[in-house]
């Protein structure tokens, strides 16, 4: 399948799609790059657009997509692609190959799935097949600069319904995580700097 061409009913659905991209380029447009020793953007709801399969991510880019599948109810994720999320890109591949899309120039997102019992090795996180154990469970995050302890999260997160907290970092970043729910806290450490860095943290464990 080539990414490029869709149905004329696909364009035209991607057409409005692309107008509500534009009015809400602050929250998926390249902003200023951030500073590796400030503190990220306020948070803002992510824009979100439904996507059943392969050919509904054309036209797309990388963090609306990624926004767009962590949030989606498990049973509706669409089954013919699979999307692997790395620091410098986003790699979707179905039948016909592998399609890359640059991530932002200034973040890197990073799923953490904290848990109880039981977890999953997992390195690179893919939206549409990680599922962690906390589904729909809300959480007190804070997130902060190792070197500098700006804080970059500080807020109660719910997680989606594959068990994952989604959260957009500046890249170029060493920071502690810590996340905490009834008096159990899980603490660990990620990394925004290289492009081998992990994306996706299972290793977070509520005692």
């Amino acid at each position: 399948m080539n990414y490029n061409h869709v149905t004329a009913r696909r364009a035209k659905v991607l057409t409005s799609v692309g107008a509500m991209l534009m009015a809400a380029s602050v929250l998926v447009g390249c902003s200023a790059k951030t500073s590796p020793t400030s503190p990220a953007p306020e948070a803002e709801a992510p824009l979100t657009v439904t996507i059943e399969g392969a050919d509904d991510v054309a036209g797309l880019d990388a963090r609306t997509i990624i926004d767009s599948l962590d949030s989606t109810p498990i049973a509706d994720r669409p089954t013919d692609f699979t999307a692997q999320v790395r620091p410098d890109a986003l790699v979707i591949t179905d039948d016909s190959g592998e399609t890359e899309l640059p991530m932002p120039d200034d973040q890197v997102y990073v799923a953490i799935a904290p848990y109880e019992q039981q977890t999953h090795d997992c390195y690179f996180h893919a939206p549409v097949n990680c599922v962690g154990e906390q589904s729909d469970t809300d959480f007190d995050v804070t997130v902060t600069d190792s070197d500098t302890g700006d804080e970059y999260v500080d807020q109660s997160i719910r997680t989606f319904d594959n068990g994952f907290i989604g959260m957009w970092l500046p890249r170029g970043v060493t920071a502690e995580v810590v996340i905490e729910k009834d008096g159990r806290t899980a603490t660990g450490t990620v990394s925004t700097v290289n492009d081998d860095d992990a994306t996706c943290i299972t290793t977070m464990q509520l005692s």
